[in-house]
């Protein structure tokens, strides 16, 4: 004949028979004894199915899930305010990791980014209400101003401390070569300068107000006492006194700024932009987050119930489907053995065949290809478990 007609794999007819003659008699001894079996274990296969498909089932119950939270996203995608605060969200998350690969693993020092550390300055700085209430009362004589300026000195002095120790950690990164001399961190810098600097004045100029009028509030009294009062009150040693303890505060307050900053400000305020857009976001996905979580509870309670309703399935076929497990395991094994022995068997064949169309010119017809016999001898042919069964059957 030409040409040899070799299937769409390049089996012959004459394949195909030495196939099923030599795997017939070794599998129609296996498929008795596993009839056998199949027809002991037909009782339980029913339960042991269910237990077998849980795992199918599970998969089903996610994937509806799965289907159902990703059209809840696509409703809230829907609108433009939420996904515009989604994709700021997503950029500064972006941004901050692209900065944090920069740093070489090393920890960022972020602690003043926390409620702690606004706690702490203010324990520190309401050190001035003790410092300063009593020279702003008899400075002014009116607890609501004396008050006021005491708190405004004491927010003064947290802000200035504040802004004096994040620079002066940052300064390579905020003053380095290539930042602008003239930039916003030197206008923020001058700017609590100048709050440190008039909040001390007027702090002393208190102080010297509250000396001279505690020593002017003395007159009239007999001389023996006004004279040790005189010697005993001196205004700029009070004034000295007072600075120099609001400076003592300040300083404390700086070094805890210091200690609490990251050297580097662009990824703490990178940080601090990633905190703000989640924030945002977060309250933007409150309801579509109950959403999905309402779709992630009725999931889990999903497959909750499919396991307990399979439990009692499981425990009472383990025994039979442990037998199943190694029957189907040796029949694996047997498929591949013939599949193995099958291989040998073809290549030989194929070979010959190859060679004895080379010899009298026909040619083999593949898929609609016609191949010459040195081509089909050249051409990989494969048999495995499955292409046998496909074959044999």
């Amino acid at each position: 004949m030409d040409p040899l007609q070799g299937g769409d794999r390049g089996f012959t007819a004459g394949m195909k028979s030495i196939l099923c003659h030599a795997a017939a008699e070794p599998l129609a001894k296996w498929l008795r004894l596993r009839s056998t079996f199949d027809a002991a274990i037909q009782p339980f296969k029913e339960k042991i199915e269910a237990v077998q498909n849980v795992e199918d089932n599970k998969r089903a119950i996610e994937t509806i899930a799965r289907d159902k939270e990703e059209e809840v996203i696509r409703q809230a995608e829907a609108s433009r305010g939420y996904l515009e605060k989604k994709r700021a969200k997503e950029t500064a998350d972006q941004h901050y990791g692209q900065l944090m690969q920069g740093q070489g693993g090393r920890p960022v020092n972020r602690f003043a980014d926390s409620w702690w550390y606004i706690l702490i300055l203010i324990g520190i700085t309401s050190i001035e209400w003790l410092i300063n209430y009593d020279s702003f009362f008899q400075w002014t004589r009116i607890p609501a101003m004396a008050a006021g300026f005491t708190l405004g000195m004491a927010l003064a002095v947290a802000a200035a401390a504040h802004v004096h120790g994040e620079y002066l950690k940052q300064r390579n990164t905020r003053f380095g070569p290539a930042s602008d001399p003239w930039s916003r961190h030197t206008f923020f810098l001058l700017l609590a300068t100048a709050a440190l600097v008039i909040a001390v004045i007027v702090a002393g100029y208190a102080r010297y107000s509250a000396a001279m009028h505690s020593i002017s509030s003395q007159v009239g009294i007999p001389n023996l006492l006004q004279e040790g009062i005189s010697k005993g009150i001196d205004p700029m040693t009070e004034v000295y006194f007072s600075l120099g303890i609001n400076l003592i505060v300040w300083l404390i307050a700086l070094i805890v700024s210091f200690r609490s900053h990251d050297e580097d400000h662009k990824i703490m305020e990178a940080g601090r932009e990633k905190w703000r857009r989640t924030k945002e976001f977060n309250w933007a996905d409150r309801a579509w987050a109950k959403q999905r979580e309402t779709i992630h509870a009725q999931e889990a309670r999903d497959i909750a119930h499919l396991r307990a309703a399979t439990d009692l399935a499981r425990l009472s076929t383990e025994d039979q489907r442990n037998k199943l497990h190694q029957v189907e395991k040796r029949d694996q094994a047997i498929y591949k053995l013939l599949a193995n022995n099958a291989q040998i068997t073809i290549d030989l064949y194929r070979t010959a065949l190859g060679k004895a169309l080379q010899g009298n010119g026909n040619h083999v017809n593949i898929g609609g290809t016609l191949h010459t016999g040195r081509a089909y001898m050249q051409m990989p042919t494969t048999i495995d478990a499955e292409i046998l069964r496909t074959l044999i059957s």
